[in-house]
């Protein structure tokens, strides 16, 4: 299905380089190129990061993470997913 997002915006620089804030996703599957990096803290629900290459990382309410900028794979949300979010 085609997934839903809110962006909920809690800071961002003057030069749009860093940006905080909530993101919640309905569920749904895309391609992910990460050329910044991003701190996430899952809050809510459930997904699958699939690194290209590389075996699939699941993810869930508690967990804590970092995406690197050079990421490519997919991204899958299975159920809502509600996080905190740093691009940097």
């Amino acid at each position: 299905g085609d997934p839903h997002t809110v962006n909920l915006n809690a800071y961002a620089s003057a030069d749009g380089s860093k940006l905080m804030g909530t993101w919640i996703c309905t569920p749904g599957k895309w391609e992910v190129n990460y050329e910044r990096w991003e701190f996430c803290h899952f809050l809510d629900g459930y997904c699958i990061i699939t690194p290209e290459g590389e075996q699939p990382v699941h993810l869930r309410a508690g967990d804590v993470f970092v995406i690197e900028p050079g990421l490519r794979g997919t991204w899958e949300v299975v159920e809502t997913v509600r996080k905190y979010f740093v691009f940097a």
